[in-house]
């Protein structure tokens, strides 16, 4: 069956690249989908960086520095973090962060949006990886000092988070860490449902914050602490783990 619906694909884009069109998969992200070409020139014809640019458009000014700020206050980021991978890295705001802020020998990156990865490993001191959407299968097992998504796993459905959170459990090395951010029961108290509702933004999945946190601990790390960044039309809540 996947293999027909493959090969429906490639016939029917073979079609439609007469009239200028092509079937793409859809990709849902934080504040909406955005194109890494429009956002570039955006950005440059408002003399900002993209991340200045993008901060600015989602009314979350400054909200990189807060988030990697509070890697560093729980110890996640360190001098003596060196190799780092980032999953779903995007715009680039928070590896761009990380790279002014410490001494990273490499970084990694699984972009899905080959726009976006093209641009991110010509931009930055950035390893950017085939991305299929659910595995870091190009990285060593127990090789990284930290492993991070950002505004990522809010939206992925409850299966593919979990195999996210086994290849991170893979893929971290003794003593490093697995920071990312979920939706939680506590994210959606009744005057942010009702904003969320009253939006045209449907793509939160929920995660449960204990459910999580024994995964992790049933995986071999030790759960080190939590806190809120402003996420879309509310909240998302960061988990920190350190493996053991």
């Amino acid at each position: 069956m996947k293999k027909q619906l493959i090969n429906i694909g490639r016939t029917g884009n073979k079609l439609l690249a007469r009239f200028g069109f092509q079937i793409v998969r859809y990709v849902p992200v934080s504040g909406g989908y955005i194109s890494a070409k429009d956002t570039v020139e955006a950005a440059a014809k408002n003399n900002q960086s993209v991340t200045d640019y993008v901060e600015t458009m989602w009314q979350e000014r400054g909200i990189a520095q807060q988030v990697i700020d509070c890697f560093k206050d729980f110890g996640a980021l360190s001098p003596s973090t060196k190799r780092v991978c980032e999953i779903g890295t995007g715009t680039g705001m928070f590896a761009e962060t990380i790279l002014k802020s410490c001494d990273i020998s490499q970084y990694e990156s699984y972009e899905i949006d080959k726009d976006w990865a093209e641009w991110l490993s010509i931009t930055y001191k950035i390893v950017s990886h085939p991305a299929n959407g659910e595995s870091l299968d190009c990285t060593d097992s127990n090789s990284l000092d930290l492993v991070h998504a950002n505004g990522v796993l809010v939206y992925t459905p409850f299966l593919i988070t979990i195999k996210y959170f086994l290849e991170i459990s893979r893929v971290t090395k003794s003593e490093g860490f697995a920071v990312f951010d979920i939706l939680c029961e506590e994210c959606f108290d009744e005057n942010l449902l009702r904003a969320w509702l009253d939006s045209p933004h449907l793509y939160p999945c929920i995660l449960p914050k204990e459910y999580v946190k024994d995964f992790f601990t049933k995986n071999g790390f030790c759960y080190i602490g939590e806190f809120f960044r402003k996420f879309g039309i509310g909240k998302s809540l960061y988990l920190l783990f350190k493996k053991q």
